[in-house]
Order: structure tokens, then sequence, then C-alpha cells
């Protein structure tokens, strides 16, 4: 069963509205879980675990940067 969020959540997702801010969605109570929008391509937690995948400090720098860029919008 998923619950979708209500008008409160959705105005405060407005305020969050960034490119490097994955938007909420809902919740999952079977299983227990967020919702999010898609994101194209694989998941985080998959790229960073698959060690076929090699990284150049080039892009972990670009996204160290996105990251801070999103966390900093958040506390803005």
């Amino acid at each position: 069963m998923c619950m979708w969020v209500d008008d409160h959540f959705s105005h405060s997702n407005s305020l969050f509205a960034h490119p490097n801010i994955v938007r909420f969605v809902g919740v999952s109570v079977d299983p227990v879980a967020l919702v999010t929008e898609l994101v194209e391509g694989r998941d985080l937690w998959e790229l960073i675990h698959d060690p076929g995948v090699k990284y150049t400090w080039g892009a972990v720098q670009k996204m160290a940067i996105g990251c801070a860029a999103g966390m900093e919008h958040i506390h803005s």
C-alpha cells in the first residue's frame, strides 16, 4: 500500500525544487519505503557499490559538488 503526499507535503516539495534534489512523492507502508521521483539509469547505491564502475577524481568531485549544492539549497 502506498500513501501519496498530501497538499502540505506538496508545498514543501516545491520549496526543495532543485536539480540536485530528488523529489519526494509518498510513502509505502508494506514494505516500508520512501517513494521518490524516477531517476534515469541506476540508483546511487548500485553505482557506488559496483566494483566494475570506475570513477575519475573529476567525476567524484562533480558528484560531491552536486550533493553540496542540493544540501545548501535545503538549508538556505
